[in-house]
């Protein structure tokens, strides 16, 4: 039996949900255990703050100061400047997700949350794990921080996700559009007027 997991971040409903969608996928196949996991689960309180309450507030409060943090964050030399600082506080709070990879041993690790940019060569280098690395980029758009040269396989929503990273050097054969992975619920059939009363 093959074992995947699945890593996700709560900072997010995107992340969350677009692991929770191939979960149910993945389950029905019986020769694969899945499991889930939350990255904030396993970082100290700034770890937390970085990837949670800091995004968060920003998106509730600030969205034109995100914007413009964003669009900065993706000049050359700044881009290179936080993608090291970054990759330096994630590989710092991993002891306890790299406890669990060691109990658990899975053969696959699919991330919708670009922490794994930050752990793959930790994780490629590491004598007691071997999983393929996959990353589901849960966004419509391309950012520095979604890059790593040592991922397996990328997914994108869209087609000119997929461009942006061939563009940006990753290899054609190593991504794949899939469309956006979404929960069963959304796939469903409702009334229409019943939800109008309902909402």
């Amino acid at each position: 039996m093959k074992k995947i997991i699945i890593l996700y971040s709560t900072s997010g409903l995107g992340h969350y949900n677009s692991a929770k969608a191939i979960k149910e996928v993945l389950e029905k196949s019986k020769d694969i255990d899945v499991k889930l996991i939350n990255i904030l689960d396993y970082g100290n309180e700034f770890f937390r703050f970085l990837h949670f309450k800091f995004y968060v507030s920003l998106m509730k409060y600030a969205k034109p100061l995100w914007g413009a943090l964003y669009a900065f964050a993706e000049l050359p030399g700044i881009s290179m400047i936080l993608r090291k600082g970054l990759h330096f506080t994630d590989r710092q709070n991993w002891s306890g997700l790299e406890k669990i990879l060691i109990e658990e041993k899975p053969d696959a690790i699919v991330s919708t949350h670009f922490f794994l940019t930050s752990l793959a060569s930790a994780i490629k280098k590491h004598k007691d794990i071997k999983p393929k690395l996959y990353l589901m980029v849960s966004g419509f758009g391309m950012h520095n921080v979604w890059f790593s040269r040592e991922i397996d396989h990328f997914f994108t929503g869209i087609e000119s996700a997929k461009k942006e990273m061939i563009n940006r050097g990753i290899p054609a054969g190593k991504v794949t559009v899939t469309g956006m992975p979404s929960p069963m619920e959304f796939c469903r059939e409702y009334d229409v007027e019943d939800l109008k009363k309902t909402y």
